[in-house]
């Protein structure tokens, strides 16, 4: 006797039945919803095998088909002697087959009580030849030793079937784990390979930093593999998000310059709504990669058949891994000492961030950065400490008749490139700056973000904190100082207020409103996608003056959109540099398609300046670049222009990071405040940029205020890689007095970040 298994997929010869039943009966198809409710509470063990088996039979057969429309569906091969199978005997017998099946009719009525399988077998001797699902199913309890277990073209004793059970399953872990390196190989060198491919065979020779990067994909691809019995199935989904971190990294390298961190995940709905303005296709080489890897998954699921298994026993060792893998999580992956000195920078500037996280693998690296954007206190943290350094200040209000209106504008990917004198550009592009430069207070601001990550500058400019904390709850800037103050404070950009969560962070931070693409600048200004900074600047000086007819004395940051890169590689213009030897058209499109917009920025700026000279409130106004624009795949038009990148210099490290800043204030602000606000302007980071602006209005500020104006006479620049500009000098290693300010400072700031916001 033979199980309908040995000789045909059953659950594929139930999908084949149904099909031909409703395709027969295609208006009876809404009862396939019942059927599925039966398998639920099959499933559920809320009825038995029979009252399930009944209730489907007679529900899908109420509208019966005939003998001769059930025997053009008889299957192949189905072998000789007595059939056991989950189907109606009426069926069987039109197929002309001898069988053990259900009593069922083709009205699908019972003709007799439902028996169970163990009973239908019970009334038959002789040898059994099953398939050793069934026989786990069904028969594993008679424990009869004349059942034979149907293996592909083999017959095995259930002793012979176990031993190679086993065997089968050390061959599909062996499996997993050459896919999960090989996987984690191939992101490695999909991230990695154009930007340093020798850091991928330094990895690849270090079995313990491989090892680290292909945990992730051997514990997915062993849950799931247990969860499905499927080895294809376990390498093919469990290798998903160890190459979405490769090819993720690999677009994020080219076109950012810098690696993937987890928070950058909360920003997956903003890149896919930039994603037009960028191309994601993969090179060729890396397409064969994936490709290889997907054709090689599939030939071994068509190959390597699992051994019949327990689910309940297979989904309990599937949530054991899970719970081993959340255990281990933390010592393995988050810890930085291990992480630091797992593998040292040799093949690039080991002060470089980029460097170190490649250095380290792309996955290993990512899994590390788990926990590093969290709003966690600094080591050793006070907040006794805190509380008593700022009780050291005293909140002092701006006195009435020193008010003046505060405007700040942070310009996208905005800096000056005739900086660099190598690069002959003509004059017209940056003359409004210049001449804005030489009429106010004019310095560089070291940012921390290069191509990218605009919210970094433009908080910590609100804040004052050398880090910008993840922004979930109200949270404490210098806007509320200024609403103290009775200033009307608000937010404007011409972008989606979606985008990096503003409509919300905006609020957050104390601004009183906040004017955006769908609520203000569509309906008022411009329903361009990116609108002009021209009309961005007329419509701000416009609220200016609203504000101040009101009676009200403003406090804005603007935030402009234009300038975003990336910039188109052709370009029809009249060119704006001077072709040179070396250059090639595609670079010198994306500089020449840059400066064009940089000079309608510049010469709206120069237009803004000139009206509110004549302005007879007071203004000042404060602008800056937020980061350097995107300059092509993996830098080349820097490349192409000669401009040192290289982060191991102060040059390089300078030209990576620094962008222009302007403060500037108009005849009746220099009159009210008693101050030329003209000169040089030290270099500073953007936690300075509204301090600065203080120190020249004579302002003394809130308490966090002057914790800040104090720290900067120290250090001026919080930057990159632990870099510090203290007391004018570049340095990874503060003086010990120094230090210890800076401690304190962190002090204030963690617990300024983390108090509680009472606002109106």
């Amino acid at each position: 006797m033979n199980d309908a298994t040995v000789y045909f997929n059953d659950r594929k010869l139930m999908r084949r039945i149904v099909r031909h039943y409703y395709h027969l009966k295609p208006g009876r198809f809404l009862t396939i919803f019942l059927l599925w409710w039966f398998k639920l509470g099959r499933a559920l063990h809320l009825m038995s095998e029979a009252s399930y088996q009944t209730h489907f039979w007679q529900t899908l057969l109420k509208r019966p088909l005939t003998t001769e429309q059930w025997a053009t569906i008889k299957p192949r091969h189905l072998g000789t002697g007595t059939l056991v199978a989950q189907i109606p005997n009426a069926i069987l017998e039109a197929w002309g087959v001898t069988g053990l099946g259900l009593p069922i009719d083709l009205q699908g009525q019972a003709t007799a009580t439902m028996p169970s399988v163990l009973d239908r077998v019970a009334q038959t001797d002789g040898p059994l030849t099953v398939a050793p699902k069934f026989y786990r199913r069904y028969l594993r309890s008679i424990r009869r030793r004349e059942i034979g277990l149907r293996v592909g073209r083999r017959t095995l004793t259930l002793k012979q079937y176990q031993r190679r059970a086993w065997l089968w399953r050390l061959r599909d872990l062996i499996t997993l784990l050459i896919a999960a390196y090989g996987i984690t190989i191939g992101a490695l060198i999909i991230a990695t390979n154009r930007y340093n491919f020798q850091m991928v065979t330094d990895i690849i020779r270090r079995p313990d930093v491989l090892t680290m990067n292909s945990l992730m994909a051997i514990a997915l691809m062993l849950i799931l593999y247990l969860l499905f019995n499927n080895v294809g199935v376990g390498i093919l989904l469990g290798s998903l998000p160890t190459l979405a971190i490769g090819i993720t990294n690999f677009l994020m390298l080219k076109y950012r310059g810098s690696p993937l961190r987890y928070i950058d995940l909360s920003l997956a709905s903003e890149a896919k709504n930039m994603g037009t303005r960028y191309n994601y296709m993969l090179p060729l080489k890396y397409l064969l990669i994936i490709g290889t890897f997907i054709v090689l998954a599939l030939i071994v699921a068509f190959l390597f058949r699992a051994p019949a298994g327990h689910f309940g026993l297979r989904a309990l060792l599937a949530v054991a891994v899970v719970i081993v893998s959340a255990l281990s999580f933390k010592p393995l992956f988050l810890n930085d000492v291990r992480y630091t000195n797992i593998m040292a920078v040799t093949r690039a500037n080991q002060w470089s961030g980029t460097n170190r996280y490649l250095t380290k693998g792309v996955v290993y690296s990512f899994l590390n950065t788990t926990n590093k954007d969290q709003l966690l206190p600094p080591a050793n943290y006070s907040e006794a400490a805190a509380k008593a350094q700022l009780a050291k200040y005293k909140n002092v209000n701006i006195p009435k008749n020193k008010k003046v209106n505060i405007i700040t504008i942070q310009l996208e990917a905005f800096n000056d490139f005739s900086k660099w004198s190598q690069i002959k550009i003509d004059p017209s592009v940056y003359a409004g700056l210049h001449t804005i430069q030489q009429e106010g207070v004019s310095g560089e601001l070291t940012t921390n973000i290069f191509g990218g990550g605009t919210i970094d500058t433009e908080r910590k400019v609100l804040t004052g904190y050398s880090k910008t904390p993840p922004i979930t709850h109200p949270m404490l800037s210098f806007v509320d100082y200024f609403n103290q103050q009775g200033y009307l404070t608000e937010k404007r950009h011409p972008g989606y207020g979606w985008f990096y969560n503003r409509q919300n962070i905006e609020r957050y931070l104390g601004f009183q409103h906040f004017y955006y693409k769908e609520n203000y600048y569509d309906d008022h200004v411009s329903k361009d996608f990116i609108v002009k900074d021209s009309l961005v600047f007329d419509n701000l000086e416009a609220s200016l003056k609203r504000a101040n007819k009101n009676g009200q004395y403003l406090f804005n940051q603007t935030v402009t959109y234009q300038n975003h890169g990336p910039y188109d590689t052709t370009f029809s213009g009249t060119p704006l540099v001077t072709w040179q030897d070396g250059y090639n058209k595609s670079d010198y499109a994306i500089i020449n398609n840059y400066l064009t917009g940089v000079r309608e920025t510049s010469n709206a700026l120069l237009k803004l300046v000139n009206s509110l000279k004549s302005y007879k409130e007071p203004v000042v106004l404060a602008f800056w670049g937020d980061h350097n624009p995107w300059g092509g795949a993996e830098n080349s038009t820097y490349k192409m222009l000669g401009i040192d990148l290289d982060q191991s210099t102060t040059t390089g490290y300078k030209n990576y990071f620094d962008t222009p800043y302007v403060l500037w204030a108009n005849p009746a602000a220099k009159k009210t405040l008693g101050n030329s606000f003209t000169g040089k302007g030290a270099d500073i980071s953007p936690m300075y940029v509204l301090p600065e602006i203080f120190k020249r209005a004579n302002y003394t500020g809130s308490q966090y205020m002057q914790e800040v104006m104090a720290m900067e006479k120290n250090i001026s620049v919080f930057g990159e890689d632990n870099r510090y500009l203290s007391d004018g000098k570049w340095t990874t290693t503060l003086k010990s007095s120094v230090a210890k300010q800076a401690k304190t400072f962190h002090d204030v700031e963690y617990y300024m970040e983390t108090s509680a916001v009472k606002r109106n």
